[in-house]
């Protein structure tokens, strides 16, 4: 592989984590009568991202296999598959792409995603 399409590579997934972050947010802040729940995929995405932030690749990438293991055997293949195709050549390499796959994933959990505590009766927390 190419030096150069490496680097692109990382700068694809480093703006994916930027991306997945500012995702995060965005759905926090734009609905505020809605709380974002722990069984958000986003949000724990994002709580994933906060983990593996500064760790070494090895030790990023047993975190990153332990969220892994909360998947469904059939999401866990897929990602594995996926990213085997891609030939990664290290372990940072391995852990964007994954996280590139997992964020993917996430935001397709997220468009039927239910929050908890949404439904008929919403709270309006922030109008008192």
């Amino acid at each position: 592989m190419a030096p150069g399409g490496l680097c692109w590579k990382v700068d694809e997934v480093m703006l994916t984590l930027k991306q997945a972050f500012s995702t995060a947010a965005a759905l926090q802040s734009a609905k505020t009568q809605i709380k974002l729940c722990e069984a958000c995929p986003m949000h724990s995405l994002h709580k994933l991202c906060e983990r593996i932030e500064g760790l070494y690749p090895p030790r990023a990438k047993l975190v990153i296999q332990r969220h892994l293991s909360s998947l469904t055997d059939n999401e866990q293949a897929d990602i594995f598959e996926r990213v085997q195709k891609m030939k990664p050549v290290s372990d940072q390499e391995e852990n964007e792409l994954v996280i590139l796959h997992l964020r993917q994933l996430c935001e397709a959990k997220q468009k039927t995603h239910v929050h908890i505590g949404e439904g008929p009766s919403k709270k309006q927390d922030h109008q008192q």
